[in-house]
Order: structure tokens, then C-alpha cells, then sequence
């Protein structure tokens, strides 16, 4: 059985998680900058409103950091369209093609 009182400090737990990834992602740690995006890709539970631009924003500053699981997902999101972002093959291939 699921204890319903592990709400309370797992919201905690989350809000202090998601300070040190800002903390880390504004000390140019791209792997900080990948995992906020996913995060506001998904969002979680009531604590962190899913946010495709915001997504979009870390995930582009993590391949400007040399970080390439991001250009996929970029990708990902230029060629299926995903909030604001029209489908758009053109600049998902444009941009899958930085891999090579």
C-alpha cells in the first residue's frame, strides 16, 4: 500500500533537486542543463509545470556546451512539433546533421 504522507517531503526533496540543477546549470554544467530540460519536458507531480520552451532553452544551451544527447532530443522536438514548435524536417535534420 502507497503511504499518502510521502507527498509532503518529496515536494521538498524536488524543490532542493531542482536548486542545485540551477545552481549546476548556471556554473555551465551541461549535463544540469540536459536534465532541466528533460524535467520541464514531462514536468513532475504538481512541483514543476511541464514547460516545452523552457525545454527547448536548456536543451539548446546544453549542445552549445558540447552536449549532443540534447541535439537528439532537439531534433525530436523541431521534427514532431511540440508546444509553440511547428514540425519543421528541415531544421531537424539541420540540426541532427551538427552530429557529424
Amino acid at each position: 500500500m502507497v503511504d499518502q504522507n510521502i507527498q509532503a517531503p518529496l515536494s521538498v526533496d524536488v524543490e532542493r533537486m531542482m536548486q542545485y540543477y540551477y545552481e549546476a546549470a548556471e556554473g555551465g554544467n551541461v549535463q544540469a542543463m540536459y536534465s532541466l530540460g528533460a524535467i520541464y519536458q514531462k514536468g513532475i507531480s504538481s512541483i514543476v509545470s511541464a514547460d516545452i520552451e523552457k525545454t527547448v532553452m536548456y536543451w539548446e544551451k546544453a549542445v552549445a556546451g558540447g552536449y549532443t544527447p540534447a541535439l537528439y532530443n532537439l531534433a525530436v522536438i523541431y521534427a514532431n512539433g511540440q508546444g509553440n514548435f511547428k514540425g519543421d524536417i528541415g531544421k531537424a535534420v539541420s540540426e541532427c546533421s551538427r552530429l557529424w
